[in-house]
């Protein structure tokens, strides 16, 4: 999943950025939000508290958006 954008309800659009094996996926959102952190199990790896570590089970439940898609909702953000 590493890569993809996704949609959530809460948090807006966001990228798979990281992975850590048979645990959770950190993303990266594209608005900033108070309930955000920086991913801190590896703290700095989403600057502005934009990042969020998902289980895989939470992500697929996610909507997924191809790239164009995702380009053309930032741009409305």
């Amino acid at each position: 999943m590493l890569g993809e954008y996704i949609k959530d309800p809460f948090y807006g659009l966001g990228k798979v950025i990281k992975f850590r094996p048979g645990s959770s996926e950190l993303v990266y959102f594209f608005k900033a939000n108070d309930n955000l952190h920086d991913g801190a199990i590896e703290p700095g790896s989403c600057p502005g508290n934009h990042g969020w570590w998902f289980g895989s089970d939470d992500i697929k439940r996610m909507k997924y958006l191809p790239p164009l898609a995702s380009l053309i909702e930032r741009r409305q953000q």
